[in-house]
């Protein structure tokens, strides 16, 4: 653990972000990707309290994954809640 700049800090900027991406970042390869991904850049815009450097880095890594993740749950073919609808659709038509 490094001193931080400010001196009254126990940890560094760098330090709690990457206490953040140890944790948040193995949530993103789970079934949680989107929540995840929104909860890491919260984490990362708290830490850094810069706005307008927080949402060049959000433009530049989080957005990308963001868009690819929302097309792909948008589809209807990774959502749990689209197949169970679909097959009591199915279900129903077997039943006329």
């Amino acid at each position: 653990m490094r001193k931080s700049r400010r001196g009254d800090l126990p940890y560094s900027q760098g330090d709690l972000n990457r206490l953040v991406d140890s944790i948040v970042h193995p949530l993103i390869k789970g079934d949680a990707k989107i929540p995840a991904r929104v909860l890491d850049t919260k984490l990362h815009f708290i830490i850094e309290q810069d706005i307008e450097s927080s949402v060049k880095k959000f433009i530049r890594y989080s957005l990308p994954g963001l868009i690819v993740d929302i097309a792909k749950s948008s589809d209807g073919s990774t959502t749990p809640q689209r197949k169970r609808s679909r097959q009591r659709r199915r279900n129903k038509n077997k039943k006329a």
